[in-house]
């Protein structure tokens, strides 16, 4: 009996031990705002977690992201219990789209980040995107393609194209036809984001039977999930059976026709490229040529590729001009009789984009130079103070850098100077990925024992010593490194790029009245990147 008690005591202080350890674990989650939502720009919204295993007082970061994207923070880093709110609740009420002194653009696609600013590093993103409208900017959703006046042919490879403004989640698309009683699905789960399905057309889904008969007067409805927002096209659209007349009618009945077999509808193709053109078409139409053009989807002309094409040879490779004569975009192609000019045939729907390349390029940033301050130090080792820089500033390109022995009636004190600079990276194009990135400079004299020092908190031009500010000093041995490395701080957070340091490395004091200060200029951080950029 003894030792059964002893097991249940001991499987009793386990079970404590393990549900005290699990209390004690560290979480933050997101409350809101998640998917479906479509927020106002400019109307406060509530940003709302819960959390455990963190004191009331142990700050957070709030971020906004747009596809994946960091745009930035929406405010200072505030604690994580609202007092406002139950215990192991925070938030922050938000003026929609605010980040980093900027406004968010209406769109889709936006996150909230949480992230806890201790040695955890926990955080906690949207489970999925939400919306931003413009002011006074309703959602909507628009049918881009079926919107009339197609002629599809039944069981074809087709693409429905859709506009979603304001509006995240999931759409239902419908098949309606006049004289019908009620609206036939197609597909119930389509994310609104994707704006096309691909569709085998008169396809439906169960329980009701495939369109196997041709007709006319069909439209595409498309809503979303609850119904709150839905379009239809413009204007009815056709769907037909025949997909090649019979060759013996054909010639008994005196029809001529024109069929595109390719490209494919969907099909994607990049400027500078080829796209192979073939057709099929009847025998009365032998011998005669046609002309070969390419149309805007509401069936506008675009441009003329060919004008006399003799139809038998039944293929045309195209080549796809560059930017100055064709923008990227939805396209179809039209083959057309010249002896008949009412005897055509179009393609599906194509698609035209950029050729693009992955080009290394250069960068160079010229900083600020800010704070031209000198720290007056006694040689017996007293107070030191920090006062402004009483020698003019060389040039606005310039720094100055290192130190003076000042002995005797100079109060046996030493001045080291110093030069805060401040680099902006806004001209780093927003895409591109920096690869390398050094500092450089040119000296009035021989190269002076130069230090560099990150700040990690903002400085305004106290009367402060560099060291009474928390700050990184760079390695001499890799300072390719730890500037790279700094630009992608400064890149990735700007709200927390407090700039760069720059003074003389050697503070030792001869009391020789020597002049041991340089001014430096042409400082620049040059580096490399890789950026996709348009190459036709």
């Amino acid at each position: 009996m003894t030792s059964m008690k002893r097991l249940l005591l001991f499987l009793l202080v386990s079970i404590c031990t393990l549900t005290l350890s699990a209390q004690g674990g560290k979480n933050i989650t997101l409350i809101s705002p998640n998917g479906g939502l479509n927020l106002k720009a400019g109307q406060s919204a509530f940003i709302h977690w819960s959390f455990s295993g963190y004191p009331d007082n142990t700050l957070v970061r709030i971020v906004l992201w747009q596809n994946g994207n960091k745009l930035g923070d929406v405010t200072e880093p505030i604690t994580i219990q609202n007092p406002a709110q139950n215990k192991g609740h925070g938030g922050y009420f938000w003026t929609v789209g605010a980040y980093s002194g900027k406004t968010a653009a209406p769109g889709c696609g936006y996150a909230v980040n949480i992230r806890v600013l201790d040695e955890t590093e926990e955080h906690a993103m949207s489970s999925e995107t939400f919306c931003i409208t413009g002011a006074g900017q309703a959602a909507s959703i628009k049918v881009n393609a079926p919107n009339g006046g197609e002629n599809w042919l039944l069981g074809s490879p087709q693409e429905i194209r859709w506009t979603a403004t304001g509006l995240t989640g999931n759409a239902k698309i419908y098949l309606r036809k006049s004289g019908w009683t009620m609206d036939l699905a197609i597909a119930t789960d389509v994310k609104l984001s994707d704006g096309k399905l691909s569709w085998k057309a008169g396809d439906l889904l169960p329980p009701h039977g495939d369109i196997s008969e041709p007709a006319n007067s069909f439209k595409i409805i498309i809503k979303t999930a609850n119904g709150s927002n839905s379009d239809e096209s413009d204007k009815a659209f056709s769907l037909n059976k025949v997909v090649v007349p019979d060759i013996s009618d054909t010639e008994q009945n005196g029809e001529k026709w024109i069929k595109i077999t390719g490209p494919k509808a969907g099909s994607t193709f990049t400027r500078i490229s080829e796209c192979m053109v073939t057709w099929t078409f009847s025998d009365s139409l032998n011998g005669t040529k046609a002309k070969l053009q390419l149309l805007k989807p509401d069936g506008s002309l675009k441009m003329q590729i060919e004008s006399k094409i003799p139809l038998k040879i039944d293929d045309y490779r195209w080549h796809i001009p560059g930017r100055d004569q064709l923008p990227v975009g939805d396209y179809k192609l039209r083959l057309k009789s010249n002896d008949y000019p009412a005897v055509y045939a179009d393609s599906g729907i194509i698609h035209i984009t950029a050729k693009k390349e992955l080009r290394k390029k250069s960068f160079s940033l010229t900083p600020v130079i800010t704070n031209k301050l000198r720290q007056v130090v006694n040689k017996e080792g007293g107070a030191f103070a920090v006062v402004p820089e009483e020698v003019p500033d060389p040039a606005p390109a310039c720094s100055r850098v290192g130190w003076i022995d000042r002995c005797g009636d100079e109060y046996d004190s030493h001045h080291v100077y110093r030069s805060h600079l401040q680099f902006n990276t806004a001209s780093i194009p927003a895409g591109a990925q920096v690869i390398s990135a050094s500092m450089t400079w040119t000296s009035d004299g021989n190269s002076p024992p130069v230090m560099l020092y990150l700040p990690l908190q903002k400085w305004n031009g106290e009367p402060l010593s560099l060291f009474s500010l928390p700050v990184k000093k760079l390695d001499p041995n890799s300072p390719k490194k730890e500037i790279w490395q700094a630009v992608l701080s400064w890149r990735e957070s700007p709200k927390y790029n407090y700039g760069i340091v720059v003074t003389g490395n050697d503070e030792s004091m001869d009391c020789q009245g020597n002049w041991h200060a340089w001014k430096i200029c042409d400082i620049k951080i040059e580096g490399e990147m890789m950026v996709s950029e348009a190459v036709d």
